[in-house]
C-alpha cells in the first residue's frame, strides 16, 4: 500500500507518498479532486530505491522544528509561491531541501 508523512506547520500541509507507483497517484487524484483540499500542487514524483516511512502514512504536528528545518520550511513555502504555475505538475529537478525536510521526521533515519 502507500506509506509517507503527512506534516503540518504553520497552517500549511505538506505531505510526501510513497508506494507502488499506480497506488500513489491513484490517492493524490483522490486528494486533489477532495474539495477539502485546495491548492494542491506537486513538487516531485520520482522512482524511489527505499521507502523513508514504511510502515505506514504517520502524521506530524511540527511544533519543535530545528532552526534548519523552520528554514527549509519556509524557502518551500516560497518557492511555491513564486511558482503559482507549477499548479498540478511535478516540479523538474526539485530541490534535495525538499527531501532534507521530509527525512528529517524519518524515525529511522540516522541521528
Amino acid at each position: 500500500g502507500v506509506t509517507g508523512l503527512l506534516l503540518f506547520y504553520e497552517g500549511v500541509f505538506l505531505q510526501a507518498l510513497e508506494g507502488p507507483a499506480a497506488g500513489v497517484m491513484s490517492l493524490a487524484e483522490r486528494l486533489r479532486k477532495d474539495r477539502r483540499h485546495s491548492g494542491m500542487i506537486t513538487l516531485e514524483s520520482q522512482p524511489i530505491d527505499e521507502r523513508a516511512f514504511p510502515d505506514a502514512m504517520q502524521f506530524v504536528a511540527a511544533r519543535n522544528l530545528s532552526a534548519g528545518e523552520k528554514q527549509a520550511f519556509s524557502d518551500l513555502r516560497h518557492a511555491v509561491s513564486v511558482r503559482p504555475h507549477m499548479i498540478g505538475a511535478p516540479a523538474p529537478g526539485a530541490d534535495n531541501g525538499l527531501w532534507e525536510l521530509i527525512s528529517a521526521f524519518n524515525p529511522l533515519r540516522a541521528v
